[in-house]
This record gives structure tokens, C-alpha cells and sequence, in this order.
């Protein structure tokens, strides 16, 4: 990733050019001999921002490149696609009524054109307290992994291939949410009602641990209807000068609308806590707590897995101006899954340690 951000007289800049290149090599016995697959993803984005009287203006955009590699079963053994997007927000205040209105047009090569509306706004009842509340629509197009025909990988621990589907269609989605929020000098926290309409949402077949001969076809399918809602709470607390606090809990009502079903793979109850030390000057730590709830890997009761626990800790150390060096540990125990998530293949990756280096310029 390269980015630059300029601070000018009237206006700021960002501008940012990403890249990604995934390879996999699929040497599993579902190929007659060692398939090679390769995505390589390109971004370049980029925004201006500034005011015009009272109002602050943000307008900008994307183009996104993707292509995908198949060494044996796609036609041509390769295909591409293009997306873009252009969009503009306004920002400005009535008193002590801030408002956000904003639009984003999406085109993507393959699913067409659609335009995405925003609405926002938040009242200060005080210096400290304020209510929120806002309307978003979203769009959502398929990879190309899922969407495109000749695709496949080896899954299910070579008993099922992951195919794509052509006749996927895209996601959208209309969300709306109300909240309130209490900031003080040394704690905080906030509650936030929200409900996504989903239309077309994207899902991918589960094994259900039948091996069968030749092997299956899994592939993505559309949900023609889904609604999720709850309530996310919030809260940090300063509990010394150096050390800080911070906890959300988000209860969820997942539903697929057609059936009148609990959706798959969306737990019911996710909480996140962290404890932020700032050591020395220099020197930042953390250790952080997880829970994800018990959820559906398919629509069966059966397969219903209870809910895990994960503990990552970490440290940023600054030696020089400039520059930050991280490192860390995530699922410090070494949490796994139960029975039912990973004999249907749904694994927790194990004890890893990650270190790295960054310098601003």
C-alpha cells in the first residue's frame, strides 16, 4: 500500500494505490494433477476534502482491477473484472444539529450500475450527551471466485469442490440506526438500535459431512431476503492516566426472511474488551478479549455450535520518531472450535505470533 496525504491552504488530499496477489496451489486429489490459482487485486482511491462556506465538502473515488487464474478448469484460464465508484458528502450544522447527506455510485462490469444514498444526523442535548441516527443503502457485488463459471478449489477437506455460480446477483442492502452517546474527560459509552434490509444477500453452501462419490458441488447462493437487527452497546473508561478500558457487546437477530429461519453463521451475542497500557512514551501494550456466541452452520438444528473465546495481546514500540515497530500474539491460548464446527470444517486459526515495521514520511 502507498498513500499520500497532503494538507493544503483550503483543502486536504488522500490519495492511495493498493495491491494484493494471492497465490494457491490446489494439489488436492479432486485434480487429476496440481492446479495453480492466482488473484491479483488492484486499487487506486482517492478523495478531496475542503470547505465551502459552512459546509464541509468530501468528494473522491475508486477503481478496482481484479483478476483471477485457474491453471485447469476456467475457459482461457483466466478472467478479469472492473469496478468503480465516485461519490460525494456534505457536512454542516443548524445550531447544535449536525447533518451528513451523502452519495456514492458504484458501477461494476458484470452487475451494472447503482446509486447508494446516506443520511445522517446527531443533535447535542449537551457539551457531553448527543442522539444519532441515520439511513445508509449499500451495494455488494459477488467476487469473481463466487460469481464466475469454471471456478472451483478443493474444500470439505477434499470431499466437495467450491465452485462459483454465474447466476449469483448482487447484494444490497438499506440500514437504518438510533442511538445516543455520553462523552466525559475521563469515560464514555453509547447504545445504537440498528436494522439491515437485505435483498439478494450472499451466502455460501455448507458440507454437511457426507462424503460422497464423485465428489459434491458446493457453490453461493442468494438469500432473496434477510433482515438483521439488535442493539450494540459501548463503553472505555480512563482507569489511571496510562491505562484505558474499552468494551462493546452487539446482541443480533439474524433472520432469513423467506423462511422464517435463524440465518447460518451469525451469532447471536459477540463482545470485545481491551485494556490499553501506555507503559512508556514509547511503549504501548494491549490484551483483548473475545466472544462469539453459539450459531447455525446450517439450517438443521444439529448443527448448532457453541459459542469461543479468544485473548490477543500486543505492543507498539516507537525507538525513533517515525517510526512504530509491532508485535504480538493472537489466540493466545490456543482457543479451538467444537465438534460440530470443525468436523464441518470451521476452524479457528491456532496460536499465532505477528511482528512488524512501519515509517511515516
Amino acid at each position: 500500500v502507498l498513500t499520500h496525504n497532503g494538507s493544503w491552504d483550503n483543502f486536504d488530499t488522500r490519495l492511495r494505490y493498493y495491491y494484493e496477489n494471492i497465490d494457491l496451489m490446489d494439489n488436492s486429489q479432486l485434480n487429476e494433477s496440481v492446479a495453480d490459482i492466482t488473484q491479483n487485486n488492484q486499487t487506486v482511491d482517492g478523495q478531496i476534502s475542503g470547505y465551502l462556506g459552512d459546509h464541509l465538502l468530501t468528494g473522491g473515488g475508486e477503481y478496482r482491477i481484479t483478476s483471477l487464474e485457474h491453471s485447469m478448469n476456467m475457459k482461457g484460464g483466466k478472467v478479469d473484472v472492473n469496478q468503480s465508484a465516485l461519490f460525494l458528502q456534505d457536512e454542516f450544522k443548524i445550531a447544535d444539529l449536525a447533518l451528513t447527506f451523502g452519495g456514492r455510485v458504484d458501477h461494476h462490469e458484470v452487475y451494472g450500475t447503482e446509486f447508494s444514498p446516506r443520511a445522517y444526523a446527531t443533535y447535542s442535548l449537551t457539551d457531553n450527551w448527543v442522539i444519532k441516527g441515520g439511513v445508509n443503502k449499500a451495494f455488494k457485488a459477488p467476487t469473481l471466485a463466487q460469481f464466475t463459471k469454471g471456478y472451483s478449489k478443493a474444500d470439505c477437506r477434499m470431499f466437495c469442490r467450491r465452485i462459483g455460480n454465474p447466476d449469483l446477483k448482487a447484494e444490497t442492502s438499506i440500514s437504518y440506526e438510533i442511538g445516543t452517546a455520553y462523552e466525559a474527560e475521563r469515560f464514555g459509552g453509547g447504545v445504537t438500535l440498528f436494522n439491515n434490509d437485505i435483498k439478494d444477500m450472499i451466502q455460501a453452501e455448507a458440507w454437511n459431512g457426507v462424503r460422497s462419490t464423485p465428489p459434491a458441488n458446493l457453490t453461493y447462493y442468494n438469500v432473496s431476503k434477510a433482515r438483521i437487527q439488535g442493539i450494540e452497546t459501548s463503553f472505555w473508561i480512563d482507569l489511571t492516566e496510562d491505562l484505558n478500558w474499552t468494551t462493546n457487546w452487539t446482541v443480533v437477530d439474524a433472520e432469513d426472511r423467506t423462511t422464517r429461519k435463524r440465518l447460518k453463521q451469525t451469532p447471536k451475542n459477540t463482545v470485545n474488551t481491551q485494556l490499553n497500557w501506555q507503559a512508556l512514551d514509547n511503549l504501548s501494550t494491549y490484551v483483548s478479549y473475545q466472544y462469539t456466541s453459539n450459531q447455525y452452520l446450517r439450517d438443521k438444528e444439529v448443527l448448532r455450535t457453541r459459542g469461543f473465546n479468544t485473548v490477543d495481546i500486543g505492543a507498539t514500540y516507537t525507538p525513533v520518531k517515525n517510526v512504530d515497530l509491532k508485535l504480538g500474539l493472537t489466540n493466545l491460548t490456543n482457543e479451538k472450535r467444537d465438534y460440530v464446527a470443525t468436523n464441518n470444517d470451521y476452524f479457528l486459526s491456532g496460536r499465532t505470533v505477528y511482528g512488524g515495521v512501519s515509517y511515516k514520511f
